[in-house]
């Protein structure tokens, strides 16, 4: 890495301390190991799967948000969303999306430009339906973040600049989350770079839903107002001036066009994803990587999985990503888990 860098790389550390200032004093050693690992991966461009053990409630998930704002940093050209994030479950995904707004608050207070969407559920889903942009008005109370990142304020509520967006706010200080989609419908139309959710709504997404494809690399216009993005699918795909579904602005299609460069996937409890449902999330990630290739996407994809058991991790990431067993590294090793873990 050069001077550049590690400026970068400083930067990502310092948004890191600050968004666990008062709960997190410094960072357990297997976690600094685990980061280095992956940035040592990163400049040596190593794809092959990293796996991070370590037991429950040790910190694994820190590991994989800070890899995720440090590829977003040390990997130039990624644009729109090109990290998934899953969780088995909704409620972790809910506690953990929660957790990860303040991260990347201070993520772009230190210059890093970098946004978050949540990615889970139907439509009609009962503890998915409250979160979409029809159900609230302006100054209504959002619960999916626990508090502000800037004042500890425990009500933030929903400002809407248009009808399709829920703009974040604290209630007290006033600190707006321009970075954080809370809704499905909101992440398929701005492409957040970062999205959270769970396994089968991104396989739902990627085979069911073609206008959600904008998040898995089409080609769209990107709005110049509102920054919403368009997929070439509709009526108007070869139109020179495309007019936005958001906010009506009129855009340049061929001076507007964009496109999503998926290639990092995470996977949190990575031990959870075996049988029918690891076998159908293997047949997505090929396919992800199909319809990636066809929409025009030549990046490398990454798989970073973290388990708190120390059995067939590898075997997994195998059958998931094609990747051979012995190319993975799992961090720690077997032989030094007690040097981490006594």
């Amino acid at each position: 890495a050069d001077m550049k860098d590690d400026a970068k790389i400083f930067s990502v550390l310092s948004a890191l301390e600050k968004s666990n200032s008062g709960r997190v004093d410094s960072l357990h050693e297997f976690q600094w190991a685990a980061i280095q690992k992956f940035v040592k991966k990163l400049i040596s461009d190593d794809s092959a799967p990293l796996i991070i053990r370590a037991p429950t409630g040790s910190g694994k998930s820190l590991v994989f948000y800070t890899c995720t704002a440090l590829m977003k940093v040390l990997k130039p050209g990624l644009n729109d969303t090109f990290a998934f994030i899953t969780f088995p479950t909704r409620a972790l995904n809910s506690q953990q999306f929660s957790e990860m707004v303040r991260f990347f608050y201070f993520l772009n207070k230190e210059g890093i430009e970098i946004s978050l969407g949540m990615y889970m559920g139907q439509a009609g889903d009962a503890a998915v339906k409250p979160l979409d942009p029809s159900a609230y008005s302006d100054g209504d109370q959002i619960g999916l973040i626990e508090s502000c990142p800037e004042c500890s304020c425990k009500k933030i509520i929903v400002k809407k600049p248009h009808s399709e967006r829920m703009l974040p706010v604290c209630q007290d200080c006033k600190a707006e989350f321009s970075n954080i989609f809370l809704s499905n419908r909101e992440t398929q139309r701005f492409c957040p770079n970062v999205l959270i959710g769970t396994p089968d709504k991104i396989v739902n997404a990627l085979t069911h839903d073609v206008y959600s494809h904008t998040v898995f690399g089409a080609p769209s216009v990107k709005c110049k107002k509102c920054g919403s993005h368009k997929g070439l699918c509709w009526k108007d795909q070869k139109d020179e001036i495309i007019k936005c579904k958001v906010c009506g602005n009129e855009n340049d299609r061929e001076k507007c066009m964009s496109r999503s460069t998926p290639c990092f996937v995470v996977f949190d409890e990575v031990h959870t994803l075996s049988g029918t449902s690891g076998n159908l999330l293997s047949h997505f990630l090929s396919l992800l990587q199909v319809v990636s290739r066809n929409y025009g996407n030549k990046e490398k994809f990454w798989y970073l999985g973290a388990s708190a058991t120390i059995a067939n991790q590898t075997e997994l990431l195998h059958n998931l990503t094609g990747y051979p067993e012995d190319s993975m590294e799992v961090f720690p090793e077997k032989n030094d888990f007690e040097k981490y873990f006594p």
